[in-house]
């Protein structure tokens, strides 16, 4: 597919994009030899590659939880400047 000045000139306003002409002609040229490419890539045969989301294959690598010692309210609280019944006191956000 050819790719004319016309349709990259409608693709930019679609983007909100100013394009010079010198732009105009390099995207024009840049964006058929894309559309090239990809076409050729239609002419593989495909019929016994399986539809993938990835190229290899992904796994998630879970751990085990393990239940960790923190440090106590009382260190936490340590160096707050307002706190009151073990908790943070902050300024209002709402008001």
């Amino acid at each position: 597919m050819n790719i004319t000045h016309e349709m990259v000139e409608y693709i930019a306003q679609l983007a909100r994009l100013e394009l010079t002409n010198p732009e105009k002609k390099m995207y024009s040229r840049q964006l058929t030899d894309i559309l090239t490419y990809v076409s050729k890539m239609g002419e593989l045969d495909t019929a016994s590659v399986l539809p993938t989301s990835h190229p290899i294959p992904m796994e998630n690598i879970f751990r085990e939880d393990m239940i960790i010692p923190s440090i106590s309210v009382k260190d936490a609280l340590a160096n707050a400047p307002q706190q009151r019944d073990g908790y943070f006191i902050v300024p209002s956000v709402l008001d």
